[in-house]
């Protein structure tokens, strides 16, 4: 009987370590029980695919991986878009309005074709200039400054308008545009793992979320929602876990996640996740 089991995963904080890799023991074992035990495994991250193919490079991941939150299901060897929630134009525009009223500037995640862009016209604040310090850094050829985000074209599918600062500015922006556009768009609401004290709202596609991608992957391909095993650390990972039959936390997780896990596991620095599979099937 072949096993259709899903088992999914997150990626900062979750499956990689604490310098943003792939451990050399995850990365073998995972592709050890891809290959010889036939595991159904992916990813749900927040992170972009370009982010995603890097840290995984060597995997043979056949089923499609959950980027942006949701926004995106990519194949993983083409990058082959299977699903995409953008947000529409007039209303990215006004939100990015919206967003200036708070004296905030937002970074904007675009995509045309199989192209990802990552725009912003401003820097308001330290958090926004050590992101973009992070990514001029590792040489993301995503970021471009522009002189205003209105010039973006219809044609470039809008994925997400995020903004960063200290939490009591974020959480009265998540709070108030999260009302306005509550029909329309979902807030993704998080701590920055690798600059603490900074907080994102990341504004999507309503159905931009991962448990909603992972039901539309599983009614695609197969699966039962019913029996998923997911594995988390973040507030951005509860829907996740929620919809999964198997609530998987690390040890390093946010409380609030914790208390809704049916297991925690070791932290993402002792490649729990892949122990945990490991001994989920026998090895």
């Amino acid at each position: 009987m072949v096993d259709k089991h899903l088992y999914i995963a997150d990626l900062d904080g979750t499956l990689l370590k604490g310098d943003k890799t792939l451990s050399n023991y995850s990365r073998s074992g995972l592709q050890r029980l891809i290959g010889e035990k036939n595991m159904n495994f992916t990813i749900a991250t927040a992170r972009s695919y370009t982010y995603a193919k890097q840290v995984l490079d060597g995997l043979d991941l056949k089923i499609p991986l959950v980027l942006k939150n949701g926004a995106v299901t990519t194949d993983f060897a083409s990058g082959r878009n299977v699903n995409i929630n953008y947000i529409q134009d007039e209303y990215w525009r006004e939100l990015v309005d919206d967003i200036g009223e708070y004296m905030l500037s937002p970074f904007m995640s675009t995509l045309a074709d199989f192209e990802e862009c990552y725009y912003y016209d401003h820097i308001v604040g330290d958090g926004m200039q050590w992101y973009v310090n992070e990514m001029n850094a590792g040489k993301d050829k995503r970021l471009m400054r522009l002189p205003t985000l209105h010039i973006v074209e219809p044609d470039e599918r809008v994925l997400s308008v995020s903004v960063i600062n200290r939490y009591d500015v974020i959480q009265k922006v998540r709070e108030e545009l999260q009302l306005r556009y509550q029909n329309i768009l979902h807030c993704h609401f998080y701590e920055e793992l690798y600059h603490r004290g900074w907080y994102w709202a990341v504004f999507t596609n309503k159905l931009a979320t991962k448990d909603q991608a992972i039901k539309v992957l599983c009614d695609q391909y197969g699966y039962d929602i019913n029996e998923t095993t997911a594995f988390g650390d973040s507030h951005s990972d509860k829907s996740l876990l929620q919809v999964a039959k198997h609530k998987i936390a690390v040890a390093n997780a946010d409380k609030k996640l914790i208390e809704i896990a049916t297991e925690v596991i070791g932290s993402n620095e002792e490649d729990s996740v892949v122990k945990y599979l490991e001994k989920r099937f026998g090895n």
